[in-house]
């Protein structure tokens, strides 16, 4: 059962497969170039037609690449239709987490509204009281919703900058804390688990490594007594 009082972040780094983390940091740089590249290189595209399509091209490339790595690292990939109407996304349940992608402009940024995601944001109503699931709620949705977010160096729209997952609250209209970027997912991981080697086992056990330690020492002296 999800502790509540746990930060959103250590959250992540509990769950978080971190291969999955390490492999959408290092396609994601090659998603902006192939993006910007074949919109602004295409001999029939004008110069305003290929500004339009370069968000839709980077979109599909990026809910591509982590439908794809989601499948590889053991993770469930919900493909999510608007209630409205419009194209589906993907969603990618992370432990607790239902987490889909969006492009913010600029580092600090918050991603545009839309219908879906202001609809999966209601169930954030109690995060900031750390109460994430309250008898009195019933959401539609059952996973704390959170936003995949990638963004590109300002100015360069070809050059990826960084990867973070935010929080956004029930309204959708700013975050419940800072968005915690990928490194920093891995970091955590790092030092919760103390062994980088076999970070990808360990992530995907249910008690923490140093959990299981204390329980060891705590036989050894028993047996010394």
């Amino acid at each position: 059962m999800t502790d509540p009082a746990l930060p959103l972040n250590q959250l992540l780094a509990t769950h978080m497969p971190p291969g999955f983390i390490r492999a959408l940091l290092e396609i994601t740089p090659n998603l902006y170039l192939d993006a910007y590249d074949t919109v602004h290189n295409n001999p029939v595209l004008g110069k305003p037609e290929a500004d339009y399509l370069l968000g839709h091209q980077r979109r599909a490339l990026f809910e591509a690449a982590t439908r794809n790595l989601g499948v590889e690292h053991g993770l469930k990939i919900e493909m999510e239709q608007p209630e409205k109407g419009g194209c589906k996304h993907v969603k990618i349940i992370v432990g607790p987490f239902g987490l889909t992608a969006s492009h913010i402009a600029w580092p600090g940024g918050f991603p545009r509204i839309s219908r879906s995601r202001e609809q999966y944001a209601s169930i954030n109503e109690h995060l900031s009281q750390n109460q994430l699931f309250p008898v009195e709620s019933n959401p539609r949705n059952k996973q704390i919703y959170g936003i995949i977010i990638h963004t590109e160096i300002p100015g360069k729209k070809n050059e990826f900058h960084s990867l973070s997952i935010g929080f956004p609250n029930h309204n959708f209209t700013a975050w419940v804390q800072e968005p915690t970027e990928f490194i920093e997912i891995l970091e955590m991981q790092e030092r919760l688990y103390r062994k980088p080697e076999d970070l990808q086992a360990q992530v995907q056990k249910s008690d923490p490594v140093w959990k299981k330690e204390r329980k060891e020492n705590k036989t050894l002296g028993e047996d010394k007594r």
